[in-house]
């Protein structure tokens, strides 16, 4: 029972449930085919090689000493922030990027947020009732601002890139993601079939499914 209007963050597949959770499950699948991810591919590649560039410029006699905590956790949302995201960060060498901050302050250990991450857990409708988002309200701010402004720019500029967000423009604009002809899964979609699944994305369902990574 969430407030999806409230908290447009907490519409995303791991949270809905009954028939919303199953037309938001039929229309993303496509997007998961191995073709789609095959083409994400040189995007983590890219991501890959710019960890692997700050380690080789770090050591130090042969050796490079770091928190490997901290570095993987900035490699993975490099990956997140291209390929969900579609946008070139870097994390990694800016210690202080909004996109890694505000990603991080979702997990933080502070009273609120665990009193939030309980509630979504076991209290889920408390949540509704005490008008507590599933997100923090600046991160919350920040993703849902920040997919706004990329779908903008890439309809404005007409700029395509192979990834997540790409596809999500066209569940907004066509409510269907075509299929791809390098899958022999989605070769057997009809065109009737792809019309009864026809559903179009809000801004908001794109930043809730987004946001999930």
């Amino acid at each position: 029972p969430f407030d999806e209007e409230f908290d447009p963050l907490i519409a995303n597949l791991f949270s809905l449930t009954g028939q919303k959770w199953r037309d938001m499950r039929v229309t993303l699948s496509p997007s998961f085919t191995s073709g789609k991810l095959r083409n994400m591919f040189p995007h983590i590649k890219n991501c890959s090689n710019m960890m692997s560039s700050f380690i080789e410029k770090n050591m130090i006699n042969g050796e490079y000493k770091c928190d490997v905590k901290d570095l993987f956790s900035r490699y993975q949302i490099n990956i997140i922030s291209s390929v969900a995201f579609g946008i070139e960060n870097d994390c990694i060498n800016d210690r202080d990027h909004s996109f890694y901050t505000n990603g991080i302050d979702f997990f933080k250990p502070t009273p609120r947020n665990i009193l939030r991450f309980l509630l979504f857990q076991y209290m889920p409708s408390a949540m509704k009732y005490l008008r507590i988002k599933f997100a923090p309200d600046n991160v919350d701010k920040f993703f849902i601002n920040l997919v706004k402004e990329i779908i903008d720019y890439r309809e404005k500029n007409k700029v395509t890139r192979n990834d997540f967000m790409d596809l999500m423009i066209k569940l907004k604009n066509d409510g269907y993601i075509p299929p791809d002809k390098n899958d022999n899964d989605d070769n057997e979609i009809s065109d009737d079939s792809i019309e009864k699944k026809k559903k179009k994305l809000t801004m908001n369902e794109i930043s809730a499914q987004a946001f999930v990574f």
